[in-house]
């Protein structure tokens, strides 16, 4: 791939394996990018971000990433729709890794049919994963060499900040959505709830979210499930924090 072949510089070391590449998150949570923001920055890749479909076509458009980390559930669409978009592109051809906070198989199944290099399930904070997977989806030829994943002695600490505004826009959008019982709107914000509470291992937050999906896909039982969602997002916006 043309683009690899330029991005790749002498710069690349054993700590920074990485150095050169550019990677295209498309990911709604602020806080499960931030994840992804360092261990890219400590990998020595370079990290853009969107946070929808329009977004990252905008970004693709102008830019030309060697990597592009797409999650399934975004605000204005599907993740699925980019991966095919990007599968029957040949000029673009950048590699392609599917993100979900679901791993029942079909979501997977789906990525990798539609063109996806592979599939990872979130949370996304084991850095010597994250560099092998990288390395693995960008062609052999112009990989750096030696690759040695860098091994990390503590886990990421994250940006609390990133995770309250996530929950601020969940807060919003879930009391507006409940009003008008928009079902297309909470499975979208039930999935978000869930994947942003799992990354920051928020298990009260992710098994409520959870509930509140399975009401959903599953009848009209989601009311009750979904008020308590929106409780749980309240009280933890009105605790007093300590950033």
């Amino acid at each position: 791939m043309e683009g690899i072949a330029k991005t790749f510089l002498p710069g690349v070391t054993v700590r920074r394996p990485l150095m050169g590449l550019t990677i295209l998150l498309v990911e709604d949570s602020r806080y499960c990018s931030e994840a992804v923001r360092l261990m890219s920055q400590r990998s020595g890749a370079r990290l853009r971000r969107a946070d929808c479909l329009k977004s990252a076509r905008r970004h693709l458009a102008i830019y030309r990433p060697d990597v592009v980390m797409i999650d399934i559930g975004l605000p204005d669409g599907s993740g699925i729709e980019l991966i095919r978009e990007l599968g029957q592109a040949p000029t673009l051809a950048p590699a392609i890794v599917a993100l979900s906070g679901d791993d029942d198989g079909s979501f997977r199944t789906k990525a990798l049919e539609a063109g996806a290099s592979c599939f990872l399930t979130k949370p996304l904070q084991d850095i010597a994963s994250f560099q092998k997977v990288i390395k693995s989806v960008v062609e052999e030829d112009h990989a750096p060499r030696p690759f040695v994943p860098q091994v990390v002695g503590q886990p990421l600490k994250l940006d609390k900040r990133a995770f309250l505004d996530d929950l601020i826009q969940v807060g919003k959008l879930l009391t507006s959505a409940l009003s008008q019982r928009d079902q297309k709107e909470l499975c979208y914000l039930a999935q978000f709830t869930r994947s942003v509470a799992q990354t920051a291992q928020d298990h009260e937050l992710m098994d409520g979210a959870s509930a509140f999906l399975v009401g959903l896909k599953g009848g009209d039982k989601w009311q009750a499930s979904g008020e308590r969602v929106l409780d749980m997002v309240q009280c933890r916006l009105a605790e007093p924090q300590t950033i």
